[in-house]
């Protein structure tokens, strides 16, 4: 989006200024009966406007979008003349569209969602809706839940795990008792058998005591006794190792039980392990496109949903920002700023909301913002049909259009694509952010000082009181300062410099809804002042 808004707004140098409108006074709402709040235009002075100079040639200019249906005419209100300079309004006032929420910690979490749409370093703007703070909490609960899941999962994995090896270790004690149990079962068996022919030959050979005729032989009594000796030596050792071997037995037998019954054991919390595993799985797998949902919920709602500390949505702070970054990187010596934007769109539309008008998710306004007919009446300009009603829905005469307040005429030369949807279309606010932006920076450089965004302001309606409310009003968006996103690029606040008369370039008067004031004009309101 970023880039097809840097491209056209490099494509469509405008080379001369457009023709002169009608812009509207910034006064306060205080004379107007409160029946009818049409939008209005403020007045040009009674001479006729110098023609425009012929523009230089240059690249086509951008086709302006046309409307679904014609949008409604303005109703116009009964004009009321006041003295020279005063201000005032003919029209009763109405409250915004969008409330300005309180100053305050926002009411859901900050859930910082990736989503093209929205420039990154908007991601943790605090944001307050009904819809976005249930939307969060839905999110931050399937979250939470899956989460749970999540970690069931891996301990049930991890258990696992220490349950193979476990069972590894185990089988490896089973076999190595089983080795020893059949070692000692065969030398049992070979000591026993042993000891049986050793029974065996002693009463073959008359026993240790030997034959009566051979006690009386004392050389045979020596033999005997030798033989004697030697066998119970030998039969003792058996007989040890016999014990020895009878327990190793029996404890083999014992370790071999043991360790079965904890394989046995291990087995079924292996299966219970595995039975949590494969449900935690599969219900991890469902919360995860829950939570890609819920997320998707949340980046929806987040758009219409009011910054916490400002006065209108996020998709209206986007529109700023982003029309400033692209200012900054076409005319980075313009130094024009989102909050001086702001200060327009509050000023002339309430940021898209005047009357019943709302902004949607894309940054277009419906029903569409039209001023009154710049017929010369209510001490407007008398400016002739320039776009056959293609833009304002009035084919006799031209109105103001869009959120921003641009005059068809005007429109067609500043006309910029905002958002990438390949169309220009004056009520979208990201386009007419951008056209605004351009609009302004024909009186830069300096636009980051006070005095080059009050001549900027001029340009745009030479009407002082005008330029000083628009100015005051962006003085008050300076002081909200976006959060930081960790590894987000973030706009820093900027604040005006001082100037010396010198910097400042001459003024034009001419602009979207452009103005002069005298000692014998009548002002009227814009849509968006008060």
């Amino acid at each position: 989006m970023l880039v097809a808004a840097l491209t056209a707004a490099v494509a469509l140098v405008v080379a001369s200024v457009g023709p002169v409108g009608a812009q509207s006074d910034p006064s306060s709402t205080t004379s107007a009966p409160p029946s009818t709040p049409p939008p209005t235009a403020s007045t040009t002075s009674s001479a006729p406007a110098a023609p425009p100079p012929t523009p230089a040639p240059g690249p086509p200019e951008p086709r302006p979008s046309v409307p679904a249906s014609p949008p409604p005419l303005a109703e116009s209100a009964p004009s009321t003349t006041r003295p020279a300079g005063a201000t005032g309004s003919t029209r009763a006032p109405r409250t915004p569209t969008t409330s300005t929420p309180a100053r305050d910690a926002p009411v859901a979490p900050v859930v910082v969602v990736d989503d093209p749409r929205v420039l990154p370093e908007l991601g943790a703007v605090g944001l307050d809706s009904p819809e976005y703070n249930l939307a969060v909490a839905a999110y931050v609960e399937a979250q939470s839940r899956l989460d749970e899941q999540v970690r069931d999962y891996d301990r049930a994995v991890t258990s696992l795990r220490d349950l193979a090896g476990a069972e590894t270790r185990l089988r490896g004690d089973v076999a190595q008792a089983t080795r020893r149990l059949a070692k000692a079962t065969t030398r049992l068996d070979q000591l026993r058998t042993g000891l049986r022919d050793l029974a065996v030959d002693q009463y073959v050979q008359g026993g240790l005591a030997g034959p009566p005729e051979e006690s009386l032989d004392l050389g045979g009594t020596t033999e005997q006794a030798r033989r004697r000796v030697l066998v119970d030596a030998v039969q003792g050792e058996r007989l040890a190792e016999l014990g020895a071997l009878s327990e190793a037995v029996r404890v083999a037998d014992a370790t071999i039980a043991s360790t079965r019954a904890e394989l046995d054991d291990l087995q079924r919390r292996r299966h219970d392990d595995e039975a949590t595993r494969d449900r935690a799985a599969a219900e991890r797998d469902r919360l995860t496109v829950e939570v890609a949902l819920r997320r998707r919920a949340v980046a929806d709602t987040r758009l219409l949903a009011a910054v916490v500390g400002l006065d209108f949505p996020l998709v209206v702070l986007n529109a700023y920002v982003t029309a400033a970054k692209v200012l900054a990187v076409t005319q980075p010596e313009c130094g024009i700023r989102w909050q001086a934007l702001a200060g327009i769109g509050r000023t002339e539309s309430r940021h898209g909301t005047f009357g019943d008008s709302a902004v949607d998710a894309d940054g277009n306004v419906s029903p569409p913002i039209v001023g009154i007919p710049l017929d010369g009446s209510n001490g407007t300009a008398a400016i002739g049909d320039t776009d056959l009603g293609l833009l304002d829905g009035d084919p006799n005469v031209d109105r103001a259009a869009g959120p921003m307040q641009f005059i068809p005429s005007t429109w067609v030369k500043f006309a910029r694509d905002g958002n990438g949807d390949g169309r220009v279309d004056p009520q979208n606010m990201y386009d007419a952010a951008l056209a605004a932006a351009v609009y302004l920076c024909r009186q830069g450089p300096g636009l980051d000082a006070d005095e080059g965004l009050r001549r900027a302001f001029l340009s745009y309606n030479n009407d002082g009181s005008y330029a000083a409310l628009v100015l005051d009003r962006t003085h008050g968006y300076d002081e909200f300062v976006i959060p930081a996103v960790p590894g987000a690029p973030v706009l820093p606040p900027q604040r005006p410099r001082p100037v010396t008369p010198a910097d400042a370039p001459p003024t034009s008067a001419d602009g979207p809804l452009a103005s002069s004031t005298s000692s014998s004009t009548t002002s009227t309101t814009p849509p968006g002042s008060g």
